[in-house]
């Protein structure tokens, strides 16, 4: 899938992909395998930032899924799998024909992708996790007494101090809690919740 994923970035000029090492794109697949679901969503509840950061992740990131919301058994009487690789192939060439799915495979600010891929005899699950590599914090977010604090430095062509600059923005997500199977399957996007604030440097020269 790397390879694939690559090629159609070179394609598109852009520069490769490395392969990551979050763990969350796979627990995700399992789950979904086991479950019998396809969602970006968790029968936990959980999004996919979520699970990303539960897994040491602090990046920016974005995912791709694809797989059934059902389980198909043999007494389905459904051809086998030819095989994962032939499913891989399918489904980056369905991802490359969504237009969601395409821009989050060329988006020149990804600078890894971690991959998740379960399947048993009739049913595959395929994940995409993509993240940035632009933040390296000396302490990550942390929430005490009321107060949000941070410490680290941007890389990777990032910058902050001038007013036309990036800066924090603090989004707040409800917590999880579980779903069923068929509230799992009517999910089929996912937000970073409702934004809450913003952090920049002060503003000076007339900004306001």
């Amino acid at each position: 899938m790397l390879e694939l994923i690559n090629a159609e970035r070179a394609r598109a000029g852009l520069n490769p992909v490395i392969l990551g090492d979050n763990i969350a794109a796979q627990l995700h697949a399992d789950a979904a395998l086991e479950n019998c679901f396809s969602s970006h969503w968790g029968v936990d509840g959980l999004k996919p930032y979520m699970r990303y950061s539960l897994a040491a992740g602090y990046q920016s990131n974005g995912e791709n899924g694809s797989g059934l919301d059902y389980c198909i058994k043999a007494s389905d009487r459904y051809q086998s799998l030819s095989s994962i690789r032939q499913e891989i192939r399918e489904t980056m060439a369905g991802w490359m024909s969504s237009s969601g799915h395409r821009s989050n495979i060329l988006d020149p600010s990804h600078r890894k992708v971690s991959i998740g891929l379960a399947w048993d005899r009739y049913n595959a699950e395929l994940y995409q996790h993509f993240e940035g590599d632009y933040v390296e914090y000396d302490r990550l977010p942390t929430i005490a007494n009321g107060s949000l604090s941070l410490s680290g430095t941007a890389k990777n062509g990032v910058r902050f101090g001038e007013p036309g600059d990036l800066g924090v923005d603090i989004y707040y997500d409800p917590p999880p809690h579980e779903l069923t199977g068929g509230q799992v399957a009517r999910t089929y996007c996912y937000d970073s919740g409702r934004q809450v604030a913003s952090l920049r440097e002060p503003l000076t020269g007339g900004y306001y």
